[in-house]
């Protein structure tokens, strides 16, 4: 069994945004990313994913002079690293099986592109001990893991923070570079705003009332139905903003009636006006990836991490140029041996020549890997149990 550890940096050569779900956010007076409600709102901006970090000290003092105890330090998440990382692999899986003229069923694909097909899987008979070593010598089960038995899964992904001045601190970070200049987290993103263009809306498009049937009713429809949705998020927001000064008050408020959009909020709602917090380029992130199997799975998840970093969209608004890393890995293997594993600068892809014994364990455990073994271990065809009182398959209608 061989265990690999991959770390090293990835540094933005464009913005890098990864929207935090839940999490509201505005553009204040002064241009700055401000949680709901803390300032003076400019524009409605979608936050990009932070982590919170203790903070004492010098760091402790905010750009603005304010004392704080926590910072939030943008993050990759390494659920995100992990998704992507599985699918770059599903592809091999994929093509191999279409070369090879395999098939799977629904329910394996599902499994080999995003863990389990189904939430109630825990339903299927007890797993035994030759099933679980099964599972785990697999080429692809025996890294994921997953499936309607939840096997166990051999690769960790840890999430990649920021390099900056509160991630040194708290000593969270696998490797700092020599050339990082350490910056403070908040000094890292930026607002990004934009205006979402509605063709038909802002008269754009000259041609419209000639191709789109029923012009004028159309138009008029879209537009009442655009008014409204924004409308509603309006209204919705303005609930939030009174509730948090209701709180603030000590006020118990359940459901606070919500104040009509203002002027500028209208003005904002039909030109589609919003912003997204970005990472600016130029600035590392930590990467860490921890491997567990047979040196043809260590292959398989190290030629993913390659096709992974080559696919450079990380995050979103990738279509708009986003996303795009450069990547400084190294492996680490069992007996804390490091080689250089990939470099690549945005234009020039290198590989270290150490892991082709990796290369030629994946290439047969390939020319080895048939959809039957998918089936078994992710479609697993059990027969339900018998149910008390029940005349099964099992008995004999003439048993006296």
């Amino acid at each position: 069994m061989t265990q690999l550890t991959v770390f090293g940096t990835l540094t933005t050569l464009s913005p890098f945004h990864m929207a935090h779900a839940g999490v509201s956010a505005e553009i204040d007076q002064n241009g700055r990313v401000r949680k709901l409600g803390t300032g003076t709102a400019k524009l409605p901006c979608t936050p990009t994913y932070k982590v919170p970090f203790p903070l004492s000290g010098d760091l402790a003092v905010g750009f603005d002079g304010t004392v704080r105890a926590i910072a939030e330090v943008p993050c990759l998440p390494g659920t995100s690293i992990r998704g992507k990382l599985r699918r770059v692999i599903a592809k091999r899986i994929k093509r191999h099986f279409i070369a090879t003229g395999q098939l799977l069923s629904r329910e394996a694909y599902h499994c080999i592109q995003c863990g389990a097909f189904s939430g109630d899987g825990i339903k299927a008979n007890l797993t035994t001990s030759a099933e679980v070593i099964a599972a785990d010598q697999q080429l692809f089960t025996g890294i994921f893991g997953g499936g309607p038995r939840l096997f166990r899964s051999n690769l960790r992904t840890h999430d990649s923070y920021l390099y900056c001045a509160e991630t040194e601190a708290t000593d969270v970070l696998p490797v700092i570079p020599e050339t990082t200049a350490l910056i403070r987290a908040y000094q890292a993103t930026f607002a990004h705003p934009f205006i979402r263009r509605d063709d038909l809306l802002d008269f754009l498009d000259p041609i419209a009332p000639d191709v789109i049937e029923n012009y004028a009713e159309a138009f008029e429809s879209w537009q009442n139905t655009v008014l409204v949705t924004q409308e509603r998020k309006a209204l919705d927001r303005n609930a939030a903003l009174e509730a948090r000064a209701a709180k603030k008050r000590g006020e118990v408020v359940e459901k606070p009636e919500a104040s009509a959009p203002t002027e500028k909020q209208k003005k904002v709602m039909l030109k589609g006006q919003s912003a997204l917090e970005a990472v600016m380029p130029g600035v590392n992130f930590g990467f860490r990836i921890d491997i567990r199997g047979d040196d043809a799975q260590c292959g398989l998840v190290l030629a993913g991490i390659v096709d992974m970093i080559k696919e450079e969209n990380f995050g979103g608004k990738c279509a708009s140029g986003y996303g795009r890393m450069a990547a400084h890995l190294r492996v680490m293997n069992e007996r804390q041996e490091e080689f250089p594993f990939l470099d690549y600068d945005g234009r020039k892809l290198l590989v270290g020549n150490q892991i082709k014994s990796y290369d030629d364990a994946l290439e047969s455990g390939l020319s080895q890997l048939t959809s039957a073994s998918f089936e078994a271990i992710y479609n697993p065809k059990t027969e339900p149990s018998p149910r008390k009182g029940k005349k099964t398959d099992d008995h004999d209608d003439d048993e006296g």
